[in-house]
């Protein structure tokens, strides 16, 4: 018959692994849950913006934005936006939103590079022509020209969303959305 004293060893060399595996995935699920809420945010971020400007353009007739004009800084002004909100991420990347020709508005972003082809994707995956989205751009930090993702045939969207954001550690993602 075992002593107790090597029934507790024993008890501690499986015990031990157990609790620290536990802990583990504990700890792994809480991360997977906190970066999907980051994910969630961003994207709702953007379209939140988006529809907000389409709204405010929609009851304001004679509201137009000239190209290259800073667009968030015209609605803090008109007051649609808090001038206290600041047009940062989750990852506390900026994001800029710019008028662009023909009646869109390019939204920037800087963020991880892995969140930048999530979200990249995840916009694609969202039938663009219905969400009013006229292209999608990247660059990782290294690179100083963006590289088209979308508009592009959907079998190449996947490996040119890879290449764009790139493996560095940030990337700058770019959404050109159709206001007026």
């Amino acid at each position: 018959m075992p002593s107790r004293k090597n029934r507790s060893q024993i008890y501690a060399f499986v015990l031990v692994p157990i609790v620290l595996i536990l802990l583990g995935a504990f700890a792994l699920s809480a991360a997977s849950v906190f970066e999907n809420m980051r994910f969630a945010k961003a994207t709702t971020q953007i379209l939140s913006f988006v529809r907000m400007i389409r709204s405010f353009a929609g009851e304001q007739k004679t509201f137009s934005l000239n190209s290259g004009e800073d667009a968030w800084a015209v609605m803090v002004r008109l007051g649609q936006i808090s001038a206290t909100t600041k047009p940062v991420n989750p990852w506390g990347g900026d994001i800029r939103a710019t008028a662009a020709q023909g009646g869109a508005v390019r939204v920037e972003t800087d963020l991880p590079s892995q969140d930048c082809r999530r979200i990249a994707l995840y916009f694609l995956g969202l039938h663009p022509s219905e969400l009013g989205l006229l292209s999608v751009e990247a660059q990782s930090d290294q690179d100083a020209t963006w590289s088209v993702v979308y508009p592009s045939p959907a079998a190449e969207q996947v490996v040119r969303t890879e290449s764009s954001c790139g493996t560095t550690t940030h990337s700058r993602l770019a959404l050109v959305f159709k206001i007026l």
